[in-house]
């Protein structure tokens, strides 16, 4: 996410140049080291602007929001089946037994010594009776004060349903983010860039496995000093989610990512028209593995296939993320982490191919339950066909997000 030019790039993920772990709402930012501002060409006409395009649609290098979900929302797919919870269902189910009395029962030498057995558990009136040729002792159910018209009554401990998952979401989120190339061109140029979003995000399952995702997100992108370049943003998103395991996750499904501008400064091109039309199908993995009790990692694998117009935007794209993150305090409301991407784009309708990587390094707060702070540093770099394209910069970021439960 970085300008209209390399938006269209980024059509798969929210923010250009940044990479962000599968559960949590990062981005990255870029710092400053490159030429002045002043060397940057004015445009002032639609025939400028549309030959400068070319030379700054990078690779996807957004974050994966539009496919990973904040830690809330992912307890849709950690948690095992929704069922019923039974207390102490350590307990043996027993039959009522009838009320009996002591002329019922006469006690002799011969009968049986009630023990208790270290091998069931036992509940209060219960006791368990031995016999020699038993290898487990049978239970057998006492009522020392029977009811005089019910008898003794074996009463089931209660059973309470767990509270049904959440399945809608509201999720505001602002990005800043910094670099000394942030159009990625040959010629850098030091910049940040300020990107509040809102996103509804429906979860609904459709069985103990699978789940419905679908969201609309829209976004403003801001430039501080060259806002020739702002755009706005808007993304539809609908797939299906498979749980394979209880770390193990697949998906398939379909996005729209729409961009307009946001500027009168170009002519030809007034505010609010369209300037790319993405869609796109996708098959995704991720993976969630517990190294020990604070160090996990995430991973991704993203393929899609993206129909664009202008057509020159269309491409194949192949991505891998990796995030390890150690929780710094048992209540995990302190994270470090460091997350890898890697992205190759196969344009389909140009001669081109991207490949880019980013490294950032991360800390993330979360001191209240659906919130979120997280602070990341890192570089990005790779190379392209497309002459005109430098992925080489300095990435600095800050953000911040709120994950509101509807219902």
């Amino acid at each position: 996410m970085i300008s209209p030019a390399r938006a269209e790039s980024m059509q798969e993920t929210g923010t250009a140049n940044t990479i962000v772990p599968t559960d949590l709402p990062t981005i990255s930012i870029e710092l400053a080291d490159a030429d002045p501002l002043e060397s940057v060409t004015p445009i002032e006409t639609k025939t400028e602007f549309l030959k400068r395009l070319p030379s700054h649609r990078a690779v996807d290098l957004g974050k994966l929001t539009d496919v990973t979900l904040f830690e809330a929302e992912r307890s849709h797919f950690s948690s095992t089946n929704q069922e019923w919870i039974v207390a102490a269902e350590q307990i043996p189910k027993l039959d009522a037994v009838p009320p009996s009395r002591p002329s019922d029962r006469p006690l002799s030498k011969s009968s049986p010594t009630p023990v208790q057995s270290s091998e069931l558990p036992v509940a209060p009136g219960l006791t368990i009776a031995t016999d020699p040729s038993s290898p487990t002792p049978p239970p057998v159910f006492t009522c020392p004060t029977p009811d005089p018209e019910l008898g003794c009554l074996r009463l089931q401990n209660p059973i309470f349903p767990t509270a049904p998952p959440p399945i809608l979401y509201l999720i505001p989120r602002i990005d800043f983010f910094r670099s000394n190339n942030l159009l990625l061109g040959i010629d850098p140029i030091n910049d940040g860039l300020i990107r509040p979003t809102l996103t509804l995000l429906a979860v609904p399952p459709l069985g103990p496995d699978t789940y419905i995702l679908a969201s609309v997100e829209g976004a403003f992108n801001r430039y501080f000093e060259v806002p020739v370049f702002n755009y706005d943003e808007l993304r539809i998103r609908a797939g299906l989610l498979q749980r394979l395991s209880p770390s193990m996750t697949a998906e398939i499904g379909w996005t729209n990512q729409q961009l307009f501008i946001a500027s009168n400064e170009i002519r030809g091109f007034p505010y609010g028209r369209r300037f790319l039309n993405d869609q796109a199908v996708r098959f995704e993995l991720s993976r969630r593995d517990q190294l020990n009790d604070r160090l996990f990692l995430n991973s991704i694998y993203q393929f899609r296939v993206g129909f664009s117009e202008p057509e020159d935007r269309s491409r194949i794209l192949n991505v891998l993320f990796l995030s390890l993150n150690y929780d710094l305090n048992p209540s995990r409301t302190i994270q470090l982490g460091v997350d890898y991407q890697f992205s190759a784009a196969n344009y389909t309708f140009v001669r081109r191919t991207d490949i880019y990587q980013q490294l950032l390094g991360r800390i993330t707060f979360s001191a209240f339950r659906n919130s979120q702070l997280s602070v990341y540093s890192g570089i990005s770099f790779g190379d392209s066909t497309e002459r005109g394209i430098d992925f080489n910069s300095f990435v600095l970021g800050v953000s911040v997000s709120v994950n509101i439960v509807l219902f």
